[in-house]
């Protein structure tokens, strides 16, 4: 059995970390874009419709929430993880130096 070892290129960590921060940006723009393209509607809602909407709504918002900090936690450990995996290639690094 051969195994090649791990290899990790910080950059491409990085710019997977930024990534997810920036689609939860994303996600929130969007969301809010769409509540103002239909606030006037929603205003127009009454009653039954007006209770489905909230309801389905609150879904929505807790879903999101979840994805968010989901997104989030996840971006922080790539972060971390590249953070640790910079300084063990810098100790195995320095281990050369005489």
């Amino acid at each position: 059995m051969s195994l090649d070892g791990l290899r990790v290129n910080h950059g491409e960590l990085n710019a997977a970390a930024e990534n997810m921060y920036r689609t939860v940006q994303k996600l929130d723009e969007s969301l809010n874009n769409l509540e103002k393209d239909i606030a006037g509607k929603v205003a127009t809602w009454s009653g039954a419709q007006q209770e489905a909407y909230r309801s389905s709504k609150a879904a929505w918002d807790w879903a999101m929430q979840e994805m968010r900090d989901l997104l989030d936690k996840s971006s922080q450990t790539v972060y971390q993880s590249n953070d640790e995996y910079l300084s063990a290639d810098k100790r195995g690094a320095a281990r050369f130096d005489f």
